[in-house]
């Protein structure tokens, strides 16, 4: 699966069955600030086991299901 294919399942579809960073539990999401709301954006970092900037849709090898 590409990088593509994975990004539209992640909009798309998103369910947690898949082994994509946004449903591990070493993947902190980001947010930004808008008219007084935090929303959350397509990026964020992967704690295990040093700090590294992933998408919402990558993959690795040390991925834990939250």
């Amino acid at each position: 699966m590409n990088v593509h294919e994975r990004r539209e399942l992640y909009l798309h579809r998103d369910t947690n069955e898949n082994n994509l960073c946004a449903y591990c539990r070493h993947y902190c999401p980001h947010y930004v600030l808008l008219d007084c709301h935090f929303l959350v954006i397509n990026t964020g970092h992967c704690l295990y086991p040093r700090l590294k900037l992933r998408a919402a849709y990558d993959i690795c090898e040390k991925f834990e299901r939250k």
